[in-house]
């Protein structure tokens, strides 16, 4: 039910810079991951399991004048999940209550085999099943300007923040359930195994979608602090 392998790969940049009134920095990475589960490379879909991520970050900070500086925060990821249809703890705890030489994972003529009707095929449950694919995204962003007041008093200063926050997903399911014949014990005397059908399937695969309008999260604030140190001394704190 697994590979002998998979890979996953990663790839990062981080660019930075500006000047004496601007300064920046940008973040992107990227990753990918294969799944371990066997795939049928006979069905005209893949039911192989696969992660692909993409982030992405910007900061950047402008000195409008000397006591004014807008600051811009932005970021986000998109998500791109693909596996079969059936759980991979479910597969697996199947595979521990199946042991390998009751029966093959599939027979030579195309056709798949369970021990008896109650018992589970763990390679079809991960091949034959159909598949889930999934997309998911979310940004993060962050508007800020702070003043310095030090024109009306040394050590006032002003900052209004808002943040907007957004997060969506949306699935497909396409499922189906194969033939499952009973163990083959022999052949006839043309060649052809000797076993009947216990269970119907489907023949084409079903469709399911569904999406999650995620959560939208507005957040404003304004501050006002006070901050100075009297006769080197005392110091003196405040916020509004």
């Amino acid at each position: 039910i697994t590979t002998d392998m998979a890979n996953s790969t990663r790839v990062n940049l981080n660019v930075a810079g500006g000047s004496e009134r601007l300064r920046y920095a940008l973040t992107g990475s990227y990753y990918r991951e294969k799944g371990i589960m066997a795939v049928d490379e006979t069905l005209p879909y893949s039911t192989a399991s696969g992660l692909n991520r993409f982030n992405l970050r910007a900061n950047v900070d402008l000195d409008v004048t000397k006591t004014t500086v807008l600051r811009f925060n932005v970021g986000g990821n998109l998500q791109m999940l693909r596996k079969s249809n059936s759980g991979t703890d479910e597969v697996f705890e199947k595979a521990f209550e199946t042991p390998p030489f009751v029966h093959p994972a599939i027979y030579s003529d195309g056709t798949i085999p369970l021990a008896s009707a109650n018992r589970y095929n763990p390679w079809a449950m991960s091949t034959q099943n159909g598949y889930y694919r999934s997309t998911s995204g979310k940004i993060e962003s962050l508007f800020a300007i702070e003043q310095d007041l030090k024109f009306i008093t040394p050590g006032l200063r002003a900052k209004v923040t808002f943040s907007y926050d957004y997060y969506s997903q949306t699935y497909v399911t396409r499922g189906k359930t194969p033939d499952y014949y009973s163990t083959a014990s022999s052949r006839d005397d043309e060649g052809n195994l000797v076993h009947s059908i216990l269970k119907y399937g489907s023949e084409f695969l079903g469709h399911s979608n569904d999406a999650e309008y995620g959560s939208n999260s507005l957040y404003f604030e304004g501050t006002v602090t006070y901050n100075q140190t009297c006769a080197n001394k005392h110091a003196v704190d405040a916020l509004l």
